[in-house]
């Protein structure tokens, strides 16, 4: 049986229980039960004891009064039979002592009023037709209870009186009550020891599966290697080795993953910058290789010139992203309003824009302030600004702008390109990614980092409509007459906490 089903009249109280009460709860059940029915066998075997002892008492009693009395009935030696009677009442637990002669008249009594109910009992008129000794009982004058032997006094054969000797019964049931109490005192002893051993065993079983459920719980955060002290050599100490086991073996695993990770990273990175390194490196050395052969041609002197700087200036910015990337991202925070570091963005691009015939739409309706570095934060906007403006053919748009949402300022930058494909979406803030032919894939991958230093969030959402509604109508209306008709254009959105107290 469950202890859903052993305690069901707790209802729910169970599912809320630790393994700790259940176990002192099913002890000290086991033991009431057990208190119950000792005390139930016990007063059951005790009642009939001394019923036994109180009817063999009653017989003997009253039988020798019976034969006593047979010679002063006949004489009418009233003394002697009052003598006889007081002598017999001086015995433990009698009542009374009665004597009748065979027309029922009362010769001797030691208390009147208790002989008249004997005499009108059915018990009586069969004792005195047949001879043989009868009990009855009748109440005292105080509610008690008295247990009462009719024993004819029989003399050849005939039938001369009877001996009424009455017997109290409140003696029986008195013991019968003080042995419940002793019962019930020794139960709830048995009871108190009952609870305290299960203490003692829920400590000694339940605090090391406490103990392993804690360590599973850090294990399950990533403390692999946790292990518990093995106290015992039962099935718990068999569960505490195997659990120990497999944590350090998921620590040698993760040990493992780990340096495997590191390598392939290794190997990646250094892949990427040796791709990277080898084109501008290749055009560096072609030109040296034939600068002893046209030095004097004036053409390739310029060519040679403008070459080898364009080559030296990507390698100082591979160089430059793989440290901005590899270094730790120190912020210098301070309030600060997105509406105008964005506007100098666009300012900042603004040839750009003309070059490429891009039209910037900005809108900027945030009026909270962030807590953030300025100079780290327009590196992100120059980022997907550019990003923006490279990822469409002339005569495209771009949308700048800012909104309020839940408590955050969200700065978005849209552009109406082709968009990005599924595959592509997932690893666009990777390091090293890029579908660009001179990319170094470092720009994304340093927005993202400096965007989460700042406890924020960056999103792509591609194609437009894929935008959060409360948000997407703010881009439709900040593009206009750019919004494209079809299933293209994406959107770069940073969302950082505002500083509820500021507003700009």
């Amino acid at each position: 049986m469950t202890d859903r089903g052993k305690f069901r009249w707790m209802g729910p109280l169970v599912d809320r229980l630790s393994l700790r009460a259940k176990l002192v709860i099913n002890i000290a059940f086991l033991v009431l039960i057990l208190m119950v029915g000792t005390l139930a066998l016990l007063s059951r075997a005790q009642l009939r004891v001394l019923s036994r002892e109180v009817d063999e008492k009653i017989g003997s009693t009253s039988q020798l009064l019976a034969i006593q009395l047979q010679t002063p009935i006949v004489t009418g030696s009233r003394n002697e039979i009052t003598s006889l009677a007081r002598e017999v009442e001086k015995t433990s637990d009698v009542v009374f002592v009665a004597v009748v002669d065979s027309s029922n008249a009362l010769l001797t009594t030691t208390i009147f009023g208790y002989h008249d109910q004997v005499l009108e009992t059915d018990e009586f008129l069969l004792a005195m037709q047949s001879g043989r000794p009868q009990t009855v009982e009748i109440t005292g004058s105080d509610g008690s209870r008295i247990l009462t032997r009719i024993a004819p006094v029989v003399r050849f054969d005939a039938i001369e009186g009877a001996a009424l000797v009455g017997f109290s019964r409140e003696r029986v049931l008195e013991e019968v009550t003080s042995l419940r109490r002793t019962v019930m005192s020794l139960g709830a002893a048995g009871l108190l020891v009952g609870i305290l051993m299960a203490g003692f065993l829920a400590r000694g079983v339940i605090g090391p599966v406490e103990r392993l459920k804690d360590a599973a719980v850090r294990v399950g955060a990533g403390e692999f290697g946790e292990t518990v002290e093995v106290e015992t050599e039962d099935e718990i100490g068999a569960l505490a080795e195997t659990f120990n086991a497999m944590s350090l073996e998921l620590k040698k695993r993760e040990e493992e993953i780990r340096r495997s990770e590191r390598l392939s990273a290794i190997g990646t990175t250094a892949s990427v910058i040796a791709h990277e390194m080898k084109t501008p490196l290749t055009s560096v050395q072609t030109y040296v290789d034939m600068l002893m052969y046209r030095y004097e041609d004036p053409e390739f002197r310029g060519k040679f010139t403008k070459t080898i700087e364009d080559q030296i200036t990507r390698l100082g910015k591979l160089v430059d992203d793989l440290l901005d990337y590899s270094r730790d991202t120190r912020l210098h925070l301070t309030d600060l309003d997105l509406n105008l570091h964005l506007h100098q963005a666009v300012n900042f691009f603004g040839d750009v824009l003309l070059g490429h015939m891009v039209i910037a739409q900005e809108d900027y309706s945030a009026r909270s302030l962030v807590r953030a570095d300025p100079d780290k934060m327009e590196q992100v906007f120059f980022n997907l600004i550019k990003n923006g403006i490279e990822a469409q053919n002339e005569g495209g748009a771009i949308a700048i702008m800012t909104l309020e949402d839940d408590g955050n300022v969200v700065a978005m930058v849209a552009d109406i390109g082709e968009g990005v494909p599924g595959d592509v979406k997932k690893s666009v803030f990777e390091p090293f990614f890029t579908t660009k032919a001179k990319g170094t894939g470092l720009g994304l991958a340093i927005t993202r980092k400096i965007v989460e230093a700042h406890e924020g969030e960056i999103e792509l959402y591609t194609p437009l409509e894929t935008i959060p509604s409360g948000w997407k109508e703010h881009v439709r209306n900040t593009l206009g007459d750019h919004w494209p008709d079809t299933a293209r254009g994406s959107c770069f959105a940073v969302k950082l906490p505002c500083c509820i107290e500021n507003e700009v």
